[in-house]
């Protein structure tokens, strides 16, 4: 995908073109640029008219303060708003977990990410996730931090803990009811768009 900053108001473009809604790890990465460009450590953006706070921990880790996720109903999963939606299911062998039809359906048809999570302890859990508008990534940000929101709603973790993607370890905790969205950032390329 693409980001977009303009005086500080944000616009994320999914792989096939169409806006999305949140990025949590976008959002992550844009703190770490406009800090390597500014000195900036506390940084503001805006997206759909929602203030989102981003901060450097130190030279390579940021966070984002998430907006409060709610928990919007039950239907075989858990669908959680984060400005993005996100169905969230269990499984016990993530490895071997098929987003099949039915749950791509679901995806395009609720404009709704797809997650999966295998709890592993009170303190990590690993998840995979099909992203509305791109397919399977990586690592999600805003689906990490639902995945923990659901998961300690139902008291089967601690308020801090490590998020397991594919493509890494993320941080995502609870202080004071304000959710956390927090790891390591690092500059992969350079250029300009002509």
């Amino acid at each position: 995908g693409i980001i977009t900053i303009n005086d500080n108001k944000v616009s994320i473009y999914n792989a096939d073109g169409s806006l999305a809604n949140m990025c949590g790890n976008g959002l992550r990465c844009a703190c770490k640029l406009i800090n390597s460009l500014t000195n900036k450590t506390n940084i503001n953006f805006y997206i759909n008219n929602h203030v989102i706070e981003t901060k450097m921990v130190d030279e390579d880790t940021s966070y984002v303060l998430m907006p409060t996720p709610m928990m919007i109903n039950y239907d075989n999963g858990y669908l959680v708003s984060l400005l993005n939606k996100h169905f969230i299911l269990f499984t016990n062998n993530i490895d071997t977990f098929i987003f099949d039809e039915s749950l791509i359906n679901l995806s395009n048809e609720k404009q709704c990410n797809i997650s999966v999570i295998q709890v592993i302890n009170r303190r990590q859990i690993k998840i995979r996730t099909y992203e509305y508008g791109v397919k399977e990534t990586l690592s999600c940000g805003s689906a990490s931090l639902a995945s923990f929101f659901v998961c300690f709603m139902l008291d089967k973790v601690e308020s801090n803990i490590q998020v397991i993607n594919n493509g890494g370890v993320l941080s995502c905790f609870n202080k004071n009811n304000k959710y956390y969205l927090q790891g390591k950032v690092n500059y992969i390329y350079k250029g300009e768009l002509q």
